[in-house]
Formats: C-alpha cells, sequence, structure tokens
C-alpha cells in the first residue's frame, strides 16, 4: 500500500483531509489503540504543519517520510509539554 492509499483509508469522509476524528477512529478500529487525546495531539501536531487539524496527503506523505529519518518534530518534547512535565 502506498502512503496516498493510506491517507485514503483513513480520510473516511474523503474530503481529502483526516480530520482529529477520523484519525483517532483509525487507530481505534483498525489498530486497535486506544490513544488518549493527548497522544492524538502529538501525532497529530507532527503530520499538521500548516496547524488547521487537518492532515492534507502531503502533509501525510511528508510525515510518514519524517518518521523515517531524524526530523525537526521531537515526540519526547512534544509529549513533555502536553503532560506538563519537566
Amino acid at each position: 500500500m502506498t502512503f496516498p492509499k493510506l491517507h485514503d483509508l483513513i480520510d473516511k469522509d474523503r474530503n481529502g483531509n483526516i480530520s482529529r476524528k477520523e484519525f483517532t477512529d483509525f487507530f481505534r478500529d483498525k489498530i486497535n489503540i486506544e490513544l488518549a487525546p493527548k497522544e492524538i495531539s502529538i501525532a497529530m501536531n507532527h503530520f499538521d504543519k500548516n496547524r488547521n487539524d487537518l492532515i492534507s496527503v502531503d502533509e501525510f506523505v511528508q510525515g510518514l517520510k519524517d518518521a523515517g529519518r531524524t526530523s525537526s518534530f521531537n515526540y519526547k518534547t512534544e509529549y513533555k509539554k502536553l503532560y506538563n512535565e519537566e
């Protein structure tokens, strides 16, 4: 499966963007992982570069590519910010 096809699988309403709900539902219903809202925020922040709370196909593909190499997005930092940990 290609990255764009995976995006389309998650994009249930077929509007070209993955919403926070679609992202959450995919993890819960297809992967069987119940993520906390703050964990969804971490993942959404990684993909959603223009911060419109939607993940376009381009953002999705780039986010997956970035995950495979060193990225400017730091999960540990984002997790600490969301959970107010020092």
